[in-house]
């Protein structure tokens, strides 16, 4: 389950508070937005968007996330016996 979430990677090193280095923020290897990495249920990581990109610009691979749900057909009519 976690490969085909791509919650493979291991969190990013916290920093050194004594490090005067830049850091830079973590960002998608195959579309370019910013993310963030959080632990899952399966000792795992994850990294999601920090904000939400236009549709177009997620890559067709992860579009499915996008979608929405198809409303419910409309109640039918009850059926009444003899």
């Amino acid at each position: 389950m976690a490969i085909s979430d791509g919650a493979t990677a291991a969190p990013r090193p916290e920093p050194d508070p004594d490090d005067p280095a830049w850091i830079e923020p973590p960002v998608c290897p195959v579309c370019g937005v910013l993310v963030r990495v959080y632990p899952t249920n399966y000792d795992r990581w994850v990294s999601l968007a920090m904000v939400e990109p236009p549709a177009k610009d997620v890559p067709e691979a992860f579009r499915w996330r996008l979608t929405r749900l198809p409303t419910p057909d409309p109640p039918s009519q009850p059926i009444s016996w003899p």
